[in-house]
C-alpha cells in the first residue's frame, strides 16, 4: 500500500511539475536564450579587470598622499559636507548592488555567471573611484532624499576649485586614462557637454581624496 501510495505520488508530483512547465515555457526559453548568450560578457570582463587593475597600479598609485592632503586644508563644516555627500553615493551604490542581485536570483534564477561577474566589476569600480555622474544624475530617490544636493555638489566644485593646485594632476591623469576606454563596454560620459563631465569629474576626484583619507577610515573604524 505505501508503495502505491509513494507511486502515487511521483506520478502526481511529475505531472504538476510536467504542467508548470508547460505554464513557463515562456520564461524556459527566455532563461535558455539569455544563459546561451552570457558568452557575450567575456571581452567587457576582460576590459574591466583591466581598467580596474590599471586604474589602480598606474594611475591612483601615483597620488596615495593626496586624501590626507586636501583634507588637512578643509575646515569642518566642508569635511561633514564631503561625509554627507559620499555617504549619500555609496548609499546609491550599494542600492545599486542590491538591486543587480535580486535580478539575478529573480530573473535570471543565478544562471548567468558572466553577467553576474561584470556587474559585480562594474560595481567594485564604482565603490573604488566614484562616479557621481552615473549615481546622481539617474537616481531620484537620492534626489528626493537630499533635496540640497544640487547645492551640495556645487559646494563641492568649489572646493575643489580651491584646491586646484593639489588636484589637478590626479584629475588630469584619471579623465585621460579613463578616455582610453571611449570605444569600449565601460561608461564615459562622452556625449554630455565638456563642461557637464568636468564639473562631475572634479566633484569624483574630491569625494575619492575624502574616502582614502585616514579621517575617512577612522570614522567608519569607529
Amino acid at each position: 500500500m505505501k508503495i502505491w501510495i509513494s507511486i502515487l505520488f511521483i506520478f502526481s508530483f511529475n505531472f504538476i511539475n510536467s504542467q508548470t512547465l508547460d505554464e513557463n515555457k515562456v520564461i524556459d526559453l527566455f532563461l535558455k536564450n539569455v544563459i546561451s548568450e552570457d558568452d557575450i560578457y567575456n571581452d567587457e570582463i576582460k576590459i574591466r579587470i583591466q581598467y580596474i587593475n590599471d586604474l589602480d597600479k598606474k594611475v591612483l598609485i601615483n597620488y596615495v598622499q593626496i586624501p590626507d592632503d586636501l583634507i588637512e586644508k578643509l575646515d569642518k563644516k566642508e569635511l561633514d559636507l564631503l561625509d554627507k555627500v559620499y555617504k549619500l553615493y555609496f548609499s546609491g551604490v550599494i542600492t545599486m548592488e542590491s538591486e543587480f542581485s535580486n535580478e539575478q536570483k529573480r530573473k535570471y534564477k543565478s544562471l548567468t555567471p558572466k553577467s553576474r561577474i561584470n556587474k559585480i566589476l562594474l560595481i567594485d569600480e564604482l565603490k573604488n573611484f566614484p562616479d557621481t555622474y552615473s549615481i546622481f544624475s539617474t537616481n531620484e530617490l537620492l534626489q528626493i532624499k537630499n533635496k540640497n544636493l544640487t547645492n551640495d555638489l556645487n559646494s563641492i566644485f568649489e572646493i575643489y576649485q580651491k584646491n586646484n593646485d593639489l588636484l589637478k594632476s590626479i584629475l588630469k591623469d584619471v579623465d585621460d586614462y579613463r578616455k582610453q576606454f571611449l570605444n569600449a563596454p565601460i561608461y564615459y560620459p562622452n556625449w554630455e557637454n565638456v563642461e557637464n563631465v568636468d564639473f562631475y569629474n572634479k566633484i569624483n576626484v574630491v569625494l575619492w581624496s575624502y574616502s582614502n583619507s585616514k579621517l575617512y577610515f577612522n570614522k567608519i573604524k569607529s
